[in-house]
């Protein structure tokens, strides 16, 4: 009766309202209107409105989170009317806050609402019930909080403090039953009226606030005795403390009463003062479980010893740390991740792994291909985590090894570390030193030979165990000695240059005016063309190679279709080809005289400046010079016999990337090697490498800056230091890094 004498009630002062605005619509309707329109439009409802927070169904609620009631209706233009708890319905305005009258208390509300609009019929009426949930003040806290009985004498009054989290709450304590009183700041204990007589006394305490339940009571029993307070052992536990190896816990002991001393024992020994924190000993054995028993008492001047403190440590073994195969290496390329073996020493266990940022904790079964990141585009660090589990055991401690991936296009370092100092034979390549290394080659089983250039030697890289060792040339001392028997035992003066075919490596031994060769099968080494230091000079064309005299000759390559060895005979200005078949020797190119000239017209007329680079496309024919000392790269056509200039203008400099070769500024450039991507420049004075492919020249590695920089890196971001000899692989491009001390490649998969 009372909801419908409130419906009606608000249907009045509606009336009145749709009253005032039929008459308004009539006015604009004017007399020969339709009043039927009129009346089809009042079969409209207004939409129902939306309470919230609240979703039909009662909503609980705290003091800390007294809700705002908001009320929507999707009817433009709507009134809202709203009664809170059976209230007489009012005009909804703003959002308005329940009242709480008794936040003790639990209460409940109930929001009722609908909309009006004078060209809709009213809404359906909506419902929202709401229940106030009163909260408990929190407990206040009692310190000392340990030890749980807190053991004092005349000696060792304790402080308490009461603290509670409650914002504003009021903290009542009682001691023994006495009556409560507000605590207002910390207070000593009070000791007993009987000082003679050990006993138990009881502090309770509880929190009071005036918008929340009382707490539940708390208590902590002070016992006074007549002796030592019994010390505290901590880190604390009941019955014991697990620890395994990964979590040794430290130690400490103490005692209320200032001035005691302690003493401790381990497992039954002998009691020693304590001198401070200590680590719980680990058990002799670790693969099982065992206990670690700390003992404690103190003495104090005037009372008697304490009673024995005792805290048990519980030992759970660890399950081993497993291993992880491999254990990584300098780079690896994301074509050719690693197989990962995962092992334990302790049969039966279970391994998970992880790689981060990649995969989640997987159960080991068996190797696996380290699972790669979907972006391979830049170089990239990859971790992979393992840890075993065994029932009843501690999980072992975590293993990890870090795998670093270099991208394509990248540029990492094989060999040497840029230091002085001699690694010796067998080793790691990058902990060894290289001095001013100039020649590379690469044999068919991908084996990598360096030119260890001002160390007299020549070592070698093993493709399957990854160990760098002297291949030729002994005690990094310069000579000619040696020839016809081991090359380890042989002499050599400052090699430049290698190149390898299916039998032999050949050395341009530089400073021995000759081409040495070693033998692949047996190592034997032997001078195959010059006549040796004392005899710098130009003849032998056309004659015996023994009888031939070459002058500083730099760099040698070797084509390998048609079997000729290029000697670029620096010092004489010429490159000159050996045919391997009969070792007929002639010129090739250059007049002797040192210049620049000649192109378009035959290249032994022509006038080359030190040339120090021959190389070509195997497979193709044409042969290219680095004329040095010209600033520039010239190219000849063996079936003519004719010269052409292919890149540089003449002057040193550093400019005419993204460009016409022909206008671009070279300085020194040595070595020269192609392939079916473009002709490679050794620019050395750039201390850079420059390619050229389709008709552009452009930076492939080096920034033009002597240095060393940009380790897994863009190749054309990093530094070089007077690039030499070129190797080119379908794996990747070698550079003779000279200056910087090292062997350089950039990554092509």
């Amino acid at each position: 009766m009372k909801s419908l004498r409130l419906r009606f009630q608000a249907a009045i002062w509606l009336s009145v309202a749709a009253l005032l605005g039929v008459l308004t619509v009539r006015c604009k309707l004017g007399f020969n209107e339709d009043v039927h329109s009129l009346a089809a439009t009042k079969g409209r409802v207004a939409a129902v409105v939306t309470i919230s927070p609240g979703a039909g169904a009662d909503y609980s609620f705290t003091i800390t989170e007294v809700p705002t009631i908001t009320i929507t209706s999707a009817t433009s233009g709507a009134t809202i009317l709203y009664a809170l708890d059976g209230v007489t319905y009012q005009p909804y305005t703003a959002p308005f806050a329940l009242t709480v009258a008794d936040p003790k208390a639990a209460q409940t509300f109930t929001v009722s609402a609908y909309a009006v609009n004078p060209d809709y019929a009213d809404s359906a009426v909506v419902t929202q019930g709401y229940t106030f949930v009163p909260m408990k003040a929190s407990q206040p806290s009692i310190a000392p909080e340990l030890p749980v009985i807190y053991e004092f004498n005349t000696g060792s009054v304790p402080t308490v403090t009461l603290s509670c989290a409650l914002s504003g709450a009021t903290i009542l304590y009682s001691i023994d039953g006495s009556p409560y009183q507000a605590y207002s700041g910390p207070f000593a204990f009070p000791l007993p009226a009987d000082l003679a007589t050990p006993r138990d006394m009881t502090l309770g305490a509880y929190a009071t606030h005036p918008d929340y339940i009382d707490s539940s009571p708390v208590s902590k029993v002070f016992r006074y005795i007549l002796n030592v307070p019994q010390p505290l052992i901590l880190p604390s536990g009941d019955p014991s403390v697990p620890f395994t190896v990964s979590s040794i816990p430290t130690v400490t002991v103490s005692c209320t009463q200032s001035g005691s001393t302690l003493f401790v024992s381990v497992n039954g020994g002998a009691w020693a003062a304590y001198g401070g924190p200590f680590a719980v000993p680990l058990p002799g054995d670790l693969t099982v479980a065992s206990d670690v028993s700390i003992r404690a008492y103190a003495t104090h001047a005037g009372y008697t010893d304490s009673a024995v403190a005792t805290q048990v440590y519980r030992f759970l073994p660890t399950v081993p740390t497993p291993t992880i195969l491999p254990a990584s290496a300098s780079y690896y390329q994301y074509n050719a991740p690693p197989t990962v073996t995962l092992s334990c020493a302790k049969a039966g266990v279970t391994i998970f792994y992880r790689v981060d940022g990649v995969s989640s904790f997987a159960v080991y079964g068996v190797p696996f291909a380290l699972p790669l990141p979907s972006a391979q585009t830049t170089s990239q660090d990859l971790v992979l985590r393992v840890y075993a589990t065994y029932p009843d055991f501690a999980n072992s401690l975590e293993a990890t090894v870090t795998y670093p991936f270099a991208a394509t296009g990248s540029i990492v370092t094989i060999a040497g570390n840029g230091g002085a100092s001699w690694a010796g034979e067998g080793v790691d390549p990058l902990t060894v030193s290289l001095s001013g290394p100039k020649g590379i080659a690469v044999d068919g089983a991908l084996n990598v030979y360096v030119a260890d250039t001002g160390r007299h030697r020549v070592r070698r890289i093993d493709a399957a165990t990854g160990l760098v060792s002297t291949y030729a040339g002994t005690d990094g001392t310069a000579g000619w000695a040696g020839d016809g028997a081991v090359a380890t035992g042989a002499t050599l003066s400052g090699p430049t240059s290698l190149a390898a075919d299916n039998n032999y490596l050949y050395i341009c031994d530089s400073g021995n005016n000759c081409v040495r060769r070693v033998a692949f099968a047996s190592g034997i080494i032997s001078t195959y063309v010059g006549m040796g230091p004392s005899f710098p000079g130009y003849n032998g064309d056309g004659g015996a190679l023994a009888a031939t005299e070459l002058n500083a000759p730099e760099a040698i390559m070797i084509d390998s279709n048609d079997k000729n060895l290029f000697i670029a005979d620096t010092a004489n200005n010429r490159v000159r080809k050996i045919v391997l078949a009969s070792d007929a020797i002639s010129t090739f190119a250059g007049s002797g005289t040192a210049g620049y000239s000649g192109d378009g017209g035959q290249a032994t007329l022509a006038n080359l400046d030190h040339p120090r680079g021959v190389g070509m496309r195997q497979g193709t024919k044409p042969v290219y010079i680095g004329d040095t000392n010209n600033n520039r790269v010239r190219v000849v056509d063996p079936d003519t016999g004719i010269i052409t200039l292919v890149a540089g203008t003449g002057t040193a400099g550093y400019w005419g990337d993204g460009g016409n070769p022909l206008s671009a500024a070279l300085s020194g450039p040595t070595r020269v090697t192609v392939d079916n991507k473009g002709i490679y420049i050794s620019d050395t004075g750039n201390s850079c490498v420059r390619l050229i492919t389709g008709g552009v020249i452009k930076t492939y590695a080096g920034t033009g800056t002597a240095g060393v920089s940009g380790e897994r890196g863009p190749a054309a971001a990093a530094q070089l230091s007077a690039p030499a000899d070129l190797a080119l692989t379908s794996g990747g491009n070698f550079i003779a890094d000279s200056g910087n001390g090292r062997v350089r490649k950039v990554l092509e998969y």
